[in-house]
C-alpha cells in the first residue's frame, strides 16, 4: 500500500513532499482508504510474508492486508502479467547491472 511517510518522493520539491506528508496521507486515512499504510504496517506485511511458515506454499504471489489486518494473497495488476513487459524489464535490468541475460 501507499506509505506517505517513507520519503518515497524525496526527489520531489518541498511543496509536493509536504502535501503528501501533511495532506494526502491523513486525508486518505480519514476516508478509510485500505491502501494507506504506516511504515510499521508495511514492514509487518513484508516480515510476515518472508517468515511465516504457514505461507510457505504460496511463493511467488502478491500479498495485501485486508481492512481487518489479515494478510492474504491478491491478484496483482493486469500489467504485471504482460510477458512482453516482463521481458523488457528483465533485459533492461540485466543491462543496468552489467550481466548477460538468458
Amino acid at each position: 500500500g501507499f506509505i506517505p511517510t517513507t520519503n518515497l518522493f524525496r526527489s520531489s520539491g518541498f511543496v509536493q513532499r509536504q502535501f503528501l506528508y501533511w495532506c494526502l496521507g491523513p486525508l486518505l486515512n480519514i476516508m478509510g482508504s485500505a491502501s494507506v499504510r504506516t511504515p510499521e504496517q508495511g514492514g509487518l506485511l513484508l516480515a510476515t510474508v518472508a517468515a511465516d511458515q504457514t505461507l510457505g506454499d504460496l511463493g511467488g504471489r502478491y500479498f495485501g492486508i485486508t481492512q481487518d489486518n489479515r494478510i492474504e494473497p491478491e491478484r496483482s495488476s493486469d500489467n504485471s502479467y504482460d510477458t512482453d513487459t516482463a521481458r523488457r524489464l528483465y533485459d533492461t535490468s540485466c543491462t543496468l547491472v552489467g550481466i548477460e541475460g538468458i
